[in-house]
């Protein structure tokens, strides 16, 4: 669906697709320990013992301190390797950590706070009365992409990594591997992830 997006240009790819994926693999309700949302990549994660861990930057406030202008997300927000000013995350917490500012409400947002929104209030239908945090997102643009597709394309990109490198530790271990971690296959998925580009300028270069 990210290369149908990327051949055709068509929003529906990402938002009828890619997005209801994301619900259903990562989402969460933190506040509703009996939700019904099951977060399943997570769920399998718990069950294999298996820790699915990226890099990204530090968690913002809620609110930007006064007289502070929010920052526009403009390039891939994590990393398969340590970077300067950036820390260790398991992906449950990255979905959490308040990085996308909201405007007018001068709020920032989690990751698993918008796809929720965008799942939940009909913005895949392009309905006029779209919740603000979405708008939000969909008005900020570049050259390449608005604010909300290349919020699709890096979160999208995190997870298809991290459930590739789930599926390929499993497979390593049950073939009797000892670290698969330290096995060329999954070696190989890091180095991949790792060099992937995704930039707000460019459109493609998320096209993993």
């Amino acid at each position: 669906m990210i290369r149908q997006f990327h051949a055709s240009g068509d929003d529906s790819c990402l938002y009828l697709g890619v997005a209801p994926q994301l619900r259903a693999l990562v989402c969460m309700n933190p506040n509703n320990p009996k939700s019904q949302m099951r977060p399943l990549l997570l769920d399998l994660a718990d069950e294999l013992q298996t820790n699915l861990t990226l890099q990204s930057g530090p968690a913002k406030p809620k609110v930007p301190e006064t007289g502070l202008l929010a920052s526009i997300i403009a390039l891939k927000t994590w990393a398969v390797i340590p970077k300067p000013r950036f820390q260790t995350y398991s992906l449950r917490n990255w979905m959490l950590a308040r990085a996308y500012h909201a405007n007018p409400a001068n709020e920032y947002h989690s990751r698993n706070d918008i796809v929720r929104n965008l799942t939940d209030k009909g913005a895949v239908h392009y309905d006029t009365d779209v919740a603000l945090l979405v708008d939000s997102f969909r008005r900020t643009f570049s050259s390449g992409y608005d604010g909300l597709q290349f919020f699709m394309l890096d979160t999208s990109a995190a997870v298809v990594y991290l459930g590739s490198r789930l599926l390929r530790i499993v497979e390593l271990k049950s073939s009797g591997s000892g670290d698969p971690e330290r096995e060329q296959p999954v070696a190989d998925l890091d180095r991949n992830f790792e060099q992937l580009k995704i930039n707000m300028l460019h459109r493609g270069t998320g096209n993993f």
